[in-house]
């Protein structure tokens, strides 16, 4: 074997273990986080259905140490990749290159706050009104945060990209959320896993770093899918569903991390394809009105995948494939 050949093997070697590594850090970290945090907000018990003003019960516990298991995921992911993990004395020397980057830190302690909101206000309808402006808020604070750099943003665009994707964010909430209540609780975290899935394809080709949040994000909602589609949920009303302070976070952080997209690539994506990665769960939820009269699971579960994949297989071919850089 000459040289040449041998650095090839070594180079494509060294490649091969960073990915696996990276792959280890963003995924599978994660996603063992969610598997127990998510099977533990699964457990929580809630009022009987359909009595909106009846008290959720022994949830307190459950719910806190669900919504920490996967915050610590996402934390642990992040810090792992900085090589921070085990150097506890660096930890509040920690700061952002990019301003988006807080969202490292604000997506996983929202987890926290919107969990420690359903426990103290424990009668559904009184959550409803109170999750509502506290989603909403948290939206434009992770967005505007994200945009906090004069220096490299245009002031025309970030406004467009904020209103828009804030607009997005909160119709895909509630959409994810009526879906839940509306018997599809089981798969709904499939849809936000299929949007999560577009965003990184995209992203993964401008920014890496950014590329690398999503697939953090993905990590965890697949541990909260394999869980959803194991235990089942039955949420009565908005933000009953047990998974919500949860899911709601990481539809913020995909529709965030979106919105950042324009902003990195050098060919923009056309305008139709941008809409559609942005909205996804609501085009899901839209063509689902039209099965969910038929109350059939696997019809309306195979025709939420048939849409997540069709958009994907869009993404590859319109889009240059994907060649890690790492």
């Amino acid at each position: 074997m000459d040289s040449l050949t041998f650095q090839y093997y070594l180079s494509d070697s060294r490649r091969m273990n960073f990915e696996l590594q990276v792959l280890l850090q963003r995924i599978v970290i994660p996603a063992v986080a969610a598997l127990v945090g998510g099977w533990l907000l699964l457990s929580a018990e809630e009022g009987t259905e359909n009595y909106e003003d009846e008290p959720l019960q022994r949830i307190a516990l459950k719910t806190i140490f669900g919504t920490l298991f996967c915050a610590l995921g996402l934390i642990a992911s992040d810090l792992l990749q900085r090589g921070l993990l085990l150097k506890p004395e660096e930890w509040l020397k920690w700061t952002a290159s990019s301003p988006w980057q807080w969202m490292a830190l604000l997506i996983p302690a929202s987890f926290v706050l919107l969990g420690l909101l359903r426990v103290a206000l424990p009668i559904p309808k009184s959550i409803a009104n109170i999750t509502w402006p506290a989603i909403t808020m948290l939206c434009c604070c992770t967005l505007s945060l994200s945009f906090l750099d004069p220096d490299r943003y245009q002031l025309k665009p970030v406004l467009w990209s904020i209103g828009l994707g804030a607009v997005a964010i909160i119709l895909n909430i509630a959409t994810l959320d009526d879906m839940a209540r509306s018997g599809a609780a089981r798969w709904t975290p499939l849809i936000l896993l299929g949007q999560l899935g577009c965003i990184a394809s995209i992203v993964l080709q401008a920014y890496a770093s950014l590329g690398e949040w999503a697939m953090a994000c993905i990590g965890t909602t697949l541990g909260l899918s394999v869980c959803s589609l194991a235990k089942g949920s039955y949420p009565p009303t908005f933000a009953g569903w047990q998974l919500s302070p949860v899911m709601f976070p990481l539809a913020i952080s995909a529709g965030v991390s979106m919105s950042l997209i324009p902003h990195f690539q050098a060919k923009p994506l056309p305008l139709w394809l941008y809409s559609c990665v942005l909205l996804l769960p609501s085009i899901v939820w839209f063509v689902d009105i039209v099965f969910s009269r038929y109350s059939n699971a696997w019809i309306r579960s195979i025709c939420a995948a048939v849409i997540c994949g069709a958009l994907l297989a869009v993404i590859f071919v319109i889009t240059k494939p994907f060649q890690s850089e790492w």
